[in-house]
Formats: structure tokens, C-alpha cells, sequence
């Protein structure tokens, strides 16, 4: 059940007693993940271009310079 009070929501499970729901440590386990998913990419980019192994697409790129410029 869900009450009203002052314009905040406030959550009742079954027997009455209140439970926020906490996001949170969710969503803070959520932003550490995609953190860490980006940094391991971007030192994967560093080794590839310190290595002379970064290929840039060419073609691709063009297209997209093309497609924000329309």
C-alpha cells in the first residue's frame, strides 16, 4: 500500500511496518560495474594504440561526421 504524506511516498508491506525501498546500493553496484567496463576498455584502447594495433575505421567514420553534419 502506498500513502501520501507531506508528497513523499512512503511503502507499507502487509503487516503495516515501513519499508523504503532502497535503490541505492543497486544502483551504486550498477555504476561501479559499468566503471570498471569502461576503464578496462579504455586501457585495452591505450595498449592497442601504444602498440600501433588501433585500426580506425575510415568508412564508418565518415558516415557518421556525415550523418551529424545533416
Amino acid at each position: 500500500m502506498i500513502t501520501r504524506s507531506s508528497g513523499v511516498a512512503s511503502y507499507f508491506n502487509a503487516n503495516g511496518v515501513g519499508q523504503k525501498r532502497d535503490s541505492s546500493s543497486n544502483s551504486s553496484s550498477v555504476n561501479k560495474s559499468i566503471e570498471t567496463s569502461q576503464m578496462s576498455k579504455v586501457e585495452r584502447l591505450k595498449t592497442q594504440i601504444a602498440n600501433g594495433e588501433y585500426k580506425l575505421n575510415l568508412e564508418a567514420t565518415a558516415k557518421k561526421m556525415a550523418q551529424e553534419l545533416i
